[in-house]
C-alpha cells in the first residue's frame, strides 16, 4: 500500500502501524534523492 503522510497523521500511519513501514523522504535539490528515486519507485510497484 502506498499512502501519503502529512504532518497531521504520522503517528497513526507510521508509529502505530502494525506492519513494517518505509518512509521515502525526497527533496528536488537533493542529488542522492534523485538517484534513488527510480529504485524507490520500483519497490513501490513491486509492493503493489
Amino acid at each position: 500500500m502506498v499512502d501519503k503522510i502529512t504532518r497531521e497523521d504520522p503517528e497513526t500511519k507510521v508509529l502505530c502501524s502494525e506492519k513494517a513501514v518505509t518512509v521515502d523522504l525526497y527533496a528536488d535539490q537533493c542529488m542522492p534523492c534523485k538517484m534513488l528515486a527510480p529504485t524507490v519507485e520500483d519497490l513501490i510497484k513491486r509492493a503493489l
